[in-house]
């Protein structure tokens, strides 16, 4: 029993890697495979969760500069954090 709790605790470690330092590209092939897997097995519910989220490509509005949308100033986010602002967060 000790050694299928190990492996759980692993493989989710393992997950959590994988999605935090995985390029996205290779993030979105190994869900297509994943969900792909999943759909041949049956499991379609779980293949549907597993898919890639739907990109849209001509979408803007993120700011990144990249675009000549007039909501992409081309500048880097100015930091707007005020002292204000931290005080709310301090846990007392």
């Amino acid at each position: 029993m000790q050694e299928l709790i190990v492996a759980a605790i692993v493989l989710c470690a393992a997950l959590v890697v994988a999605k935090r330092y995985l390029p996205d590209s290779l993030q979105r092939k190994l869900r297509t495979h994943l969900s792909n897997l999943a759909e041949r097995v049956g499991w379609s519910a779980l293949g549907a969760k597993l898919a890639p989220p739907v990109r849209s490509g001509a979408t803007c509005g993120t700011g990144c500069g990249k675009c000549g949308s007039s909501d992409a100033t081309g500048s880097a986010p100015q930091a707007s954090i005020t002292p204000d602002a931290l005080k709310r967060t301090i846990r007392r």
